[in-house]
This record gives C-alpha cells, sequence and structure tokens, in this order.
C-alpha cells in the first residue's frame, strides 16, 4: 500500500509497513552476526581484538549508565563547574579583564560546536562509545593546558593593599602585564574542553537510547542529565572550596582568604577531577557498540519513520539536514528548546549577580542560594520528568502535552520575580535631588571610579568607595572613619563594607519558593524534549538531530540568553567603574528597573515556548489523524479482499 506523506515530518512518511517492518538498523541488530557486543579493543594496526571475558558479565545498560554518568559527573564537573568558580580567580591572578574572562568561558561553548559539528557529520557511522572516550580524554588534556600557567609563570606575589580614601588614592597600573598573555594558554584549554565535554554530552544519549527499551529510554536520559547537574553542583561547590587554600598551599602568608589580595588555590580541583577522568576513560573504551541482545531493545518503536523518498539515504549528512529541515516537527521542538536554553542559562550565568545587587546578599550567600535553587531543581526536574515519559509510557503526542503542562506553569510561577526586597540607597543626595556618588562633601579628595570598594554607614546607605564617603582615616581595607560625607547624620562617622550586606528581607523566602517552582517546571523539559526530538525523527539520524539540536540551542540560546540578560543589567546601571579610563563594570544597579524587564523577558519568552508547543502538538495530531484514517483504509480493504474472495 502506498505510504502518505506526514506534514509533521516534512521529508518523511509513515506508512503501515513502517509499522509492521523493522528499521534497516533493526535489521542489522537483529540478524549481524557480527555485530560488537564484547567487552573488547581494537589492536592498531591489526585486525583482531583484544578481549576481556572477565569484564562480560558487567556489560548491561544499568552498568552502562553508571559507568557513563560518572564520567559525565567529572566532566561537567571541571567544563561547567569547576571553571565556573574559579575564573574570576585567575582574572586576578594573571591580571586579566572581565571580556577576557568571559571570552575564555565562552571558549567552551566554540569548543562544543566544533565537536557538534564532527558528530553531524559522522552522524551513526562511528562507534559510539571509543568517541566518548576520545571525548573524556580531550577534557584531560584541556585540564592539563588549562593548569599549566600556573607552573609556567612566575610565583604569585602580593604587595601592600591599594587605598582609595580622601587624600590618599592609589590608582592601578594598566601597563599591559606579561602574564596576561597566558589568556591563549588558557582559551586553549577551555577549546579542549569544550570538544571532549560534547561528546560525553550528547552521544551517550543516542547510544542509550538503542541499547534499552523505548520505554526505559527516558528514564535513562532522566538519569543521565540528573548526574550532569550533581556534576555541576559538585564542581562549582570544590572549586569555591579549594579558593580558600593559597594558590601555593605550602606556602605561610599573612593574609587571610577574605582578603582582596588572596589568590586561592583554583588548579586543584582541575588535576583531581582530570585524574578521576583518566582513570574511567579505559572501561568507558571497553563498551561494546551493543549491549546485549540489542534486537529487545529496538523491536516496537513507537514511531517507525522513513523518509518519503526511499532514494535519499542516510550516509551523507546533506541528505541528513535535508531531511530535518523538513522536519516540522523536529524544528518546532528544537525552537522550544532553543528559547528555554536562553532563558535558564541566561537567568543561571547572573544568579550570583542578581543575589547580591538586588537582595543585598553576600556572593557566599547568593551562590550557594540562588546557585542551590537552580541546582536542586534541575537534579528534580530531569529525573522526575523522564520518570513520568517512562512510569505512564507516554506517547510522543503525551510528551508534547506534558512539555507544553509544564510551560504553562513556568510562564506562572515566573512572575515570582517581580518580588524585590528593600533597595540600598545611595549615601549622596546632590541639592538639586538626584542621586550620585560625588558631592560637596568628598569634592577636595580627588576620587577615583577606578578602585571599587563599596562601604555603608550605619544606615545602611552606600557609598562607591571610603574616599567618596569622605573619609580621612581608613583603618582596615574595609573600613574608613572621619567621613566628612557622614556629619549631620546623627549616626558614626564610620563606613564599612559588612555594612552592605543584609540579609533581612522578609518577601525573600516567598521569592526562593517561587523561583524554586518556576525552575522545577522548565527543568521538567529538558528529558521528554530530548525524547521528542529523538521520536519525532528517523531512527538513523537520531545522533545527528541530537547534534543539530544542541548546535541550534549552544549558538542561539545559550550565549544569545547571556549576551540578552546582560543587556538587560547594562540598560538599568545608575553607577559605572571605570578601568584605565574606559567604562568599566557597572557597580549600582536601579533593582526595580532590572526585575521588571528580568520578568518581561522571562514571561515572553516562556510565552513564545508556549506558542511553539501548542504548533508541535497540532502537528503531532494532524499526524496521528493521518495514520489513523490510512489503518481505517487498510481494514476496509483487506475486509473487502476476505468478502470478495
Amino acid at each position: 500500500m502506498d505510504g502518505i506523506t506526514d506534514e509533521g515530518h516534512g521529508g518523511l512518511v509513515v506508512t503501515e509497513e513502517s509499522q509492521k517492518m523493522p528499521l534497516s538498523s533493526d535489521n542489522m541488530s537483529i540478524s549481524d552476526p557480527n555485530l560488537d557486543t564484547s567487552c573488547s579493543i581494537k589492536i592498531p594496526f591489526r585486525n583482531n581484538r583484544l578481549t576481556f571475558p572477565m569484564l562480560q558479565p558487567l556489560v548491561s545498560p544499568k552498568y552502562s549508565l553508571a559507568l557513563l554518568a560518572m564520567a559525565y559527573f567529572f566532566c561537567d564537573g571541571i567544563g561547567s563547574g569547576v571553571l565556573a568558580s574559579t575564573i574570576s580567580t585567575v582574572e586576578k591572578q594573571f591580571q586579566l579583564r572581565s571580556t577576557e574572562t568571559g571570552l575564555i568561558a565562552a571558549t567552551v561553548d566554540i569548543g562544543s560546536c566544533v565537536a557538534l559539528l564532527a558528530t553531524i557529520y559522522f552522524g551513526e557511522n562511528i562507534i559510539k562509545t571509543k568517541w566518548i572516550g576520545s571525548g573524556m580524554a580531550f577534557v584531560v588534556i584541556g585540564s592539563a593546558i588549562f593548569v599549566l600557567p600556573q607552573y609556567a609563570s612566575p610565583e604569585y606575589e602580593f604587595s601592600d593593599e591599594e587605598l582609595n580614601h580622601c587624600g590618599n588614592v592609589t590608582l592601578p597600573t594598566c601597563d599591559i602585564s606579561p602574564l596576561r598573555w597566558y589568556r591563549y594558554v588558557f582559551m586553549s584549554g577551555a577549546f579542549f574542553i569544550g570538544i571532549g565535554l560534547e561528546y560525553v554530552t550528547t552521544i551517550p544519549l543516542s547510544y542509550l537510547d538503542e541499547n534499552v527499551k523505548q520505554s526505559y529510554s527516558s528514564l535513562y536520559h532522566g538519569i543521565y542529565n540528573g548526574v550532569s547537574a550533581t556534576g555541576l553542583a559538585a564542581g562549582y561547590l570544590l572549586g569555591g572550596t579549594s579558593l580558600h587554600l593559597y594558590n601555593n598551599p605550602t606556602k605561610s602568608v599573612p593574609i587571610i582568604n577574605s582578603n582582596s589580595l588572596w589568590v586561592g588555590a583554583w588548579w586543584i580541583c582541575f588535576i583531581g577531577g582530570a585524574a578521576a577522568i583518566l582513570l574511567l576513560v579505559f572501561p568507558v573504551i571497553l563498551l561494546p557498540s551493543n549491549l546485549s541482545r540489542p534486537g529487545n531493545a529496538r523491536r516496537n518503536r513507537e514511531h517507525k519513520i522513513r523518509r518519503k523518498d526511499p532514494r535519499i539515504s542516510s550516509s551523507g549528512v546533506v541528505s541528513r539536514l535535508l531531511s530535518l529541515s523538513f522536519n516540522k516537527l523536529f524544528i518546532a521542538i528544537t525552537l522550544a528548546d532553543t528559547i528555554y536554553a536562553c532563558i535558564t542559562f541566561g537567568f543561571m550565568t547572573y544568579a550570583v549577580k542578581i543575589g547580591v545587587d538586588l537582595y543585598g546578599m553576600s556572593e557566599a550567600t547568593a551562590s550557594m542560594g540562588l546557585g542551590s535553587i537552580c541546582i536542586i531543581s534541575a537534579v528534580l526536574g530531569y529525573i522526575s520528568g523522564g520518570a513520568l515519559i517512562s512510569k505512564f509510557r507516554l506517547t510522543l503526542k503525551g510528551i508534547l502535552q506534558l512539555m507544553l503542562a509544564c510551560s504553562v506553569l513556568s510562564f506562572a510561577f515566573s512572575f515570582g520575580f517581580l518580588i524585590r526586597c528593600p533597595e540600598k540607597k545611595l549615601g549622596i543626595i546632590n541639592q538639586n535631588g538626584t542621586i550620585a556618588i560625588d558631592g560637596p562633601c568628598n569634592a577636595q579628595c580627588h576620587c577615583t571610579t577606578e578602585n571599587y570598594n563599596p562601604v555603608c554607614d550605619d544606615d545602611g546607605s552606600l557609598y562607591f568607595s571610603p574616599c567618596h564617603a569622605g573619609c580621612q582615616t581608613q583603618d582596615e581595607f574595609s573600613v574608613a572613619s572621619d567621613c566628612e560625607c557622614l556629619i549631620g547624620k546623627n549616626i558614626t562617622t564610620t563606613v564599612s563594607s559588612t555594612n552592605c550586606i543584609t540579609e533581612s528581607c522578609p518577601e525573600f523566602p516567598l521569592l526562593i519558593t517561587l523561583v524554586f517552582l518556576s525552575f522545577l517546571s522548565a527543568f521538567h523539559l529538558v528529558t521528554p524534549s530530548t525524547q521528542a526530538a529523538m521520536r519525532s525523527v528517523a531512527f538513523d539520524e537520531r545522533t545527528t538531530a541530537i547534534s543539530v539540536q544542541r548546535v541550534v540551542q549552544l549558538l542561539f540560546g545559550r550565549i544569545i540568553g547571556r549576551l540578552t540578560f546582560g543587556v538587560v543589567f547594562d540598560k538599568s546601571c545608575l553607577i559605572w567603574s571605570t578601568e584605565c579610563g574606559a567604562v568599566g563594570a557597572c557597580r549600582v544597579y536601579d533593582s526595580g528597573l532590572v526585575t521588571r524587564n528580568l520578568t518581561i523577558l522571562m514571561t515572553t519568552g516562556k510565552i513564545c515556548i508556549v506558542a511553539v508547543l501548542l504548533y508541535a502538538v497540532t502537528v503531532e495530531r494532524r499526524r496521528s489523524n493521518q495514520h489513523t484514517t490510512v489503518k481505517e483504509q487498510l481494514n476496509i480493504e483487506i475486509s473487502t479482499a476476505k468478502g470478495g474472495t
């Protein structure tokens, strides 16, 4: 019987025969006696393989999931967690600018894109376990390159503290330091880490999917993605913990870790994580291409999708990309996933800044508070999203409806970002009523905006530095007294940086609750999105489909999201600092404007996700109706043929 064109899949057709007949890949997995199911490794330059029969009993989906999840834990811990928590310390030690450290972090995404292009080109024509092991090796190499400047550069030393009080302002040195050239070494290391991390992120999804029953695939993916969030959390926390050790742990120094001149041992976790990954590389490479009884895992797939034109082969990258480009359902799922990534990674990039600048928290509290909320919601969302699909055996239509419901809930909870704590007021008010950092009380101090050292008085008013508060005496780096700008306020004339940390915010528990619910419902989309993408394409297009989805997510989701959220903050800036005479970082924000713009940005994005998923549900319903019509017509033809006989 002739097949009908499926509008939801563009260049694909769903036929009645395709519901009964296995795919070519299925036939290979069932009938090919030479299929690799042994725990072995090919000997270079020879045709035979070195097998390990004693390890063969461990070759199973559960063992493979545990092994790959451990590899993902350490790789993502280094590439996402440790790198994020230590990059500011690297900036301080090697005298880099914020834009340069931002470029180092972005190089990880660039490496990921390069890795994904290779995955797209080769598609299913790869030995997945070998590529995963190679990716782990890339992370080890990248980590080694990243810590190389620690040993190749002169040992870090510090001098007297920079002062910034009235009559004694120390300007920073703007000469180009030779240490800054090491930024290219850091970029090289980050590039290799990005390549390896992407192989460990993407390829195991299709490897696990093709080696387990479809009803278990979503649960395996949920656990695997949940481990990613756990690794990120562990890397972030361990990276922060390593900063409590001095850069040279064997050396005793007269300062403590809260001092601005302190540089922590940022390199320790890179070495420790790389060593752990190195121990896992060989076991991962030994995993067979197909686990025991792979045919059982590939039978009875929900959608046996074949291409509209049988002459189009899946062996060519152009044909695979062309097939995906006409797949309306896949495009809709990818678009929703990209918008989700834009919102999520944009927020997580500035989560600590939001806690510090909008809610008056310390950096440690903001990191542990908002950071933990994001990570906990991610772990729960990843795993529970996959568990729901497996528990209720959801079809593609059911998965899309689950994604739609989660998007609606996430949209509703997003309005919680309108809640804000009492904002910090600037200490100087000019005669015309405008708020500023300069005034008559500090005009004779010749203050500079090069050294940002925020201090507050007992009334909670904020000053850019002790100099801007008109302080004549600096008792410590963070405490100054005899401050002219405080005279007449009926308070002591002493300012301190500790006065700027206000942990009391009555609305904060409600805010945290709504943020948690918003991100929990949003993270429920991750595993269902992967499952929906894999079920909307031909069986032998899964690796290419996931790779294309990741490329789009990286380029138009993560990067665009971070830039967009950065623009929101920059447009809400009240006071800027300077760096060597040029405009530097924003130091004081209009919290009301930031919360309003963030809420508008996030709710608008989630409305777009809901609209795209509504379209995807419509496309899938149309496809299902067409398939039902074909079955009814087939039954009528069979009945007629029997009656005629």
